[in-house]
C-alpha cells in the first residue's frame, strides 16, 4: 500500500481485489451537521445539492451509501479530527489500514481547515471526489480522489481511496 499525504489529505493507490461488491442505491445526501468549533465548513460557504448520481456537501454522512461513507470518513478527518471514528467505515480488507498514521495526518492539518466535497457515482461500487481543502488563511486545495467501496452487512464501507487524474464531473 502506497500512502501520501498531502496537506493533510490522503490519497491511496491500490488495486481493487477480493470479494466481490453489491450494488449501492443511488446517491443520498445525509443531513447536513450543524457547525462547530472543530472547523466545520458552514452551509453557505460549501453548496449542499444532491442529484440522480451525485452529491456535494461536507455534512456527517452514513454508511447507507457511497456518497455517504465519503462524507463520513472526511468528516471525521476535517471534523471530528479522529481517526478512531474511520475505523468503522473501512472495510476489512481495506487498504487504508494504519490509524496511527492517519491521525497523524489529521494532525498535520491546521484546526479551523474546512473542507466541501463532490461525490460523483463511478459504478455500483465507486465514486469520484473532488475534496476542496481551505486552509484558515483562505488557500484553498483540491484534491481528486477515486474511492472503491464494498457493502457488508448491509452498510458502506471503503476499500481504497486513490489519487485520480480527473475531479467528480457529471
Amino acid at each position: 500500500m502506497l500512502v501520501v499525504i498531502g496537506a493533510g489529505a490522503w490519497v491511496m493507490s491500490s488495486l481493487l481485489s477480493g470479494p466481490e461488491t453489491s450494488a449501492s442505491p443511488t446517491l443520498k445526501l445525509p443531513p447536513t451537521a450543524a457547525a462547530d468549533e472543530g472547523g466545520a465548513v458552514a452551509e453557505s460557504e460549501c453548496e449542499i445539492s444532491e442529484s440522480a448520481t451525485a452529491v456535494s456537501g461536507n455534512g456527517k454522512g452514513d454508511q447507507k451509501s457511497v456518497a455517504g461513507v465519503v462524507l463520513a470518513f472526511q468528516h471525521a478527518y476535517y471534523v471530528a479530527r479522529d481517526a478512531d471514528e474511520m475505523k468503522p467505515l473501512l472495510a476489512k480488507d481495506s487498504q487504508i489500514t494504519d490509524l496511527d498514521a492517519l491521525q497523524e495526518g489529521i494532525d498535520s492539518v491546521a484546526r479551523g481547515t474546512t473542507h466541501c466535497l463532490r461525490v460523483v457515482d463511478d459504478g455500483d461500487d465507486a465514486a469520484l471526489v473532488e475534496l476542496i481543502e481551505t486552509a484558515p488563511d483562505g488557500t484553498e486545495t483540491t484534491y481528486n480522489q477515486r474511492v472503491k467501496t464494498t457493502r457488508t452487512d448491509g452498510e458502506v464501507q471503503i476499500v481504497s481511496i486513490e489519487e485520480h487524474s480527473e475531479g467528480a464531473r457529471e
